[in-house]
């Protein structure tokens, strides 16, 4: 009798310290924190407004830093810098080598400041957290523009490149989700899904998207 008991006891415990256990897997401390820091290769599809406010598709690869600052427990402001290079997807050659004649293609060089305004849908001890993204960006784009003139045929004379530079400011409005997995009080993992629209551009709907992938570090 007193075995049986005893082992009833002992399951019982070993079933606390399970539900424990797994509880706290889900739930990480209350973050706590005011400020962080953060690193993001980004990818971006965006309309560039460089000679004559014309907009032009293209797509930019680079990183972006950022910093945040916690204003209210669920809205934190954050401001970044990014870095990217592309240009336009067409492109004077097909997939097996062949000549495929474009009459104008780019190249971006561009340094950005995005500015994001953060709500926080989810409770800060959930691990896995849904923010609600608004913001601004303003973009700097050197741009190289390569005009290909015909030579009478594409077939025989092909064409002669000439190429220029411009500059421009450029400035977007931004809104989309961040998604972010707390894997600790001082690390987490996140992603921003964001859709953008070109200010400058001369005709509007210049529309865009981006999403990043990369990691964040709180101070506490």
């Amino acid at each position: 009798m007193a075995t049986t008991l005893y082992a009833r006891v002992a399951a019982a415990g070993t079933l606390f310290l399970l539900s424990a256990s797994a509880c706290r897997a889900q739930t990480p401390d209350p973050v706590g924190y005011r400020w962080y820091v953060g690193a993001d290769p980004t990818l971006e599809i965006r309309t560039v407004a460089v000679e004559d406010r014309n907009g032009q598709g293209v797509y930019l690869l680079g990183t972006t830093l950022h910093a945040g600052y916690e204003i209210l427990p669920t809205l934190t402001l954050q401001a970044g810098l990014f870095h990217g290079r592309g240009g336009s997807l067409d492109d004077n050659f097909a997939d097996d080598g062949t000549p495929n004649y474009v009459a104008e293609t780019f190249k971006e060089s561009v340094w950005g400041v995005p500015v994001l305004l953060r709500v926080r849908f989810s409770e800060p001890t959930r691990r896995f957290q849904v923010d609600a993204l608004a913001g601004v960006s303003f973009y700097h784009i050197r741009q190289t523009k390569t005009y290909n003139k015909l030579n009478t045929y594409v077939s025989t004379d092909g064409w002669t490149p000439i190429v220029s530079q411009a500059q421009a400011w450029n400035s977007y409005y931004t809104f989309g989700f961040g998604f972010r997995y707390v894997l600790n009080r001082r690390w987490s993992l996140g992603t921003d899904l964001t859709a953008s629209g070109n200010l400058y551009q001369r005709w509007p709907y210049g529309l865009g998207s981006g999403a990043t992938l990369g990691a964040r570090y709180y101070f506490h």
